[in-house]
């Protein structure tokens, strides 16, 4: 999850440098306070601007500030449950860490409980399931990168859990990864049955984990993301070498390698034998972007840079950039990684279905 703090006064730059010892994360600092920063920022006039600017491009946005301001903020920018990004107000004491935006789906529920424990500060979750500690399908559909299909009826299935109503989970046996998802449902106290048929019995309301949503009655549909890998690397470098980044990658996000979709990278290696092979080695397609889609990317996402890379191939970052090239909206998994002659990134496509 890439994240952005956005501190406003001076306490609150303070605050913004204890969470950036222990979280991976851009500050933003107002220019007034320049001076009261010891670690590396990034520098705005104007809070209303930073905001427009930066909303679409993280994962997660952390305003240490009072949650009215930060209300005012974002309320031009909000679209969808599916789509925002996770928004957490601390106030600049560090007493609490408030989840204002996209509790479940966008994960500012679970980010608010670890920021908390981060600055001792007390988590404030106000999602309704939360507060009655019940696991509702929009939460394990973004603690398993799962689309909820269709929105409308996310409602439905978490005021029923709310009523005491009950739900069942049902995983497609034609899934390739049914096993792993039946696996992580216990997590959740949840038993799911594997089966054939995809349809609610008996007007039971029935959550289906599938890559083939439909539209039934009494049925949630959770449908895997699409996870890419965003790879740079030096020009000769083997097949196997790849693959070995890819599946430490992916083991860091909690899955294998057989979970990536697809391969992106800058248009300079299309013809890159390690790339291509790795691809062929998946059984999955290779996509190559030009510069000037990376670039966009990068502008679009405020996207880190590396001066090393611009030299070689005309951009700064491939990794990330290629990776948010190859969806239509995308959510980091996993950030630019850097091993031996390769870099990796994974990034889930975001999109409703």
């Amino acid at each position: 999850m890439r994240c952005a703090v956005i501190a406003l006064s001076k306490n609150g730059v303070e605050l913004a440098g204890r969470i950036k010892k222990f979280f991976d994360c851009d500050v933003y600092v107002k220019s007034n306070y320049e001076d009261n920063v010891s670690f590396k920022a990034l520098f705005y006039d104007k809070l209303s601007l930073l905001t427009a600017e930066i909303f679409a491009g993280y994962d997660a946005i952390i305003f240490v500030c009072a949650a009215g301001i930060a209300v005012r903020m974002i309320a031009p920018h909000i679209k969808n449950k599916l789509e925002d990004p996770a928004v957490i107000v601390i106030d600049e004491t560090g007493k609490y860490a408030v989840s204002l935006l996209s509790g479940h789906i966008g994960g500012a529920n679970l980010l608010s409980k670890r920021l908390a424990e981060i600055i001792s500060a007390e988590a404030v979750i106000t999602t309704a399931t939360d507060s009655h500690e019940i696991a509702a399908p929009d939460l394990v559909a973004s603690v398993l990168a799962l689309t909820p299909y269709p929105k409308s009826e996310i409602l439905n299935f978490n005021s029923l859990l709310l009523k005491n109503g009950k739900i069942s989970y049902f995983i497609d046996s034609n899934l390739t990864h049914k096993d792993f998802y039946k696996r992580k449902l216990k997590d959740f106290n949840i038993e799911a049955k594997v089966v054939d048929e995809l349809n609610p019995q008996n007007n039971e309301h029935s959550v289906f984990i599938t890559d083939n949503p439909r539209e039934k009655k009494n049925a949630l549909y959770l449908s895997p993301q699409k996870l890419v890998a965003g790879v740079g690397c030096r020009k000769g470098v083997a097949k196997e070498t790849i693959l070995n980044a890819i599946s430490d990658a992916t083991k860091k996000i909690g899955r294998d390698i057989s979970f990536i979709d697809l391969i992106a990278s800058v248009e300079a290696k299309k013809d890159e034998a390690g790339i291509l092979g790795a691809a062929a080695s998946l059984n999955i397609d290779a996509e190559f972007f030009s510069n000037e889609i990376l670039r966009e990317k990068i502008e679009q996402y405020k996207l880190k840079e590396s001066a090393f890379v611009k030299e070689h191939i005309g951009v700064g970052n491939a990794s990330e950039a290629a990776a948010l090239a190859a969806v239509k909206k995308g959510k980091f998994a996993l950030e630019k990684t850097v091993y031996e002659k390769v870099t990796v990134a994974l990034v889930w496509e975001k999109l409703p279905l």
